[in-house]
This record gives C-alpha cells, sequence and structure tokens, in this order.
C-alpha cells in the first residue's frame, strides 16, 4: 500500500515537472521573441507593432516564478556546498540536513504563499496601463509557484523521511 501510493505521488511528481519544464521552456521562446520583435520594430521605426511591455513583463513572470519551482523540483536553488560536500560521506546525518532544509524552506513559503495571497487580494480590480488587463494575471503566479515549491518539498521531506526509515531498518 505504502509502495503504491508512494509511486502515484513520484508519477505525479514527474508528470508535473515535465508539464512545468515545457512551460518555462516555451515562455523563454516565447519571450525572446516578443523581446527580438520589440527591438526590430523600433531599429525599422515601426512600433505600433512591438508587443506592449506589459506582455512581456507577464511572460517574464511566469516564466521566472515557475521556473523557480523547477530550480527547488531538481535542488538547483542556493545551497551551502561545504555542508553538502562534508555530509557526503554520512548518508544517515546527510538525509535529517535534508529534511532540516526542507522545513525551512516551507517555513520562508508559507510566509511568501501568504504575503501573496494578500497581494492578489489587493490588486482587485486594477488593470494595468496599456492593455487594461487585470493586474491579478502577473500577481496570481507567485502563490501558484509556491505552492508548486512547497509541493516538491514536502515531496522531498517525506523521501527523505523514508530513506532515513529504511537505514535504521
Amino acid at each position: 500500500m505504502k509502495t503504491n501510493l508512494y509511486l502515484k505521488i513520484k508519477k505525479i511528481e514527474s508528470t508535473l515537472y515535465e508539464i512545468l519544464s515545457n512551460f518555462v521552456l516555451i515562455a523563454l521562446v516565447i519571450l525572446l521573441f516578443l523581446i527580438a520583435f520589440r527591438i526590430i520594430s523600433r531599429y525599422f521605426g515601426l512600433p505600433y507593432l512591438a508587443p506592449p511591455d506589459e506582455i512581456i513583463t507577464l511572460v517574464y513572470v511566469w516564466m521566472l516564478f515557475i521556473g523557480t519551482a523547477v530550480l527547488v523540483r531538481n535542488m538547483d536553488h542556493i545551497r551551502i556546498e561545504l555542508l553538502d560536500n562534508f555530509l557526503k560521506d554520512r548518508p544517515k546525518l546527510k538525509s535529517i540536513y535534508n529534511m532540516v532544509v526542507c522545513l525551512l524552506i516551507l517555513i520562508f513559503l508559507l510566509v511568501m504563499i501568504k504575503s501573496s495571497l494578500v497581494l492578489y487580494e489587493k490588486s482587485g480590480t486594477r488593470a494595468s496601463p496599456m492593455l487594461q488587463w487585470p493586474q491579478r494575471i502577473w500577481y496570481i503566479s507567485l502563490p501558484i509557484s509556491g505552492f508548486l515549491m512547497a509541493f516538491y518539498l514536502m515531496v522531498r521531506f517525506f523521501r527523505n523521511t523514508y530513506e532515513l526509515l529504511k537505514k535504521k531498518t
């Protein structure tokens, strides 16, 4: 039963990772095209063909925050390598260290998610200046990425707990 649940969570996690990675890649390509098109339109003096800065900012914000969730999943976020190298030969201690790091980041994420939800609520009915799109479209990326990062950290926390318990038996 536990193995079956573990495999289901692992499948969900890997599928979500593929979707998010592709999203970030597509957003990057779109961002590059938008910026290139903007530069070309300015060079040839065709400012009316340039995409608005708001669209570029929107794509950038979503790429940035969803990309951050992918980094957290891959453990590519900022870490102290000195401790990682020191604990390399101590698997039991390294599992405990990884669990503590996960918990500390989760505490930070709880603050981030709470603050981002407040920001989302305060944006209310405000619209972007040029396109008149709701500003909530920009701000909702923060709590979404926070929840995604929290999901990946909880998966890692339980994986480390499982490995630690397996090493004891």
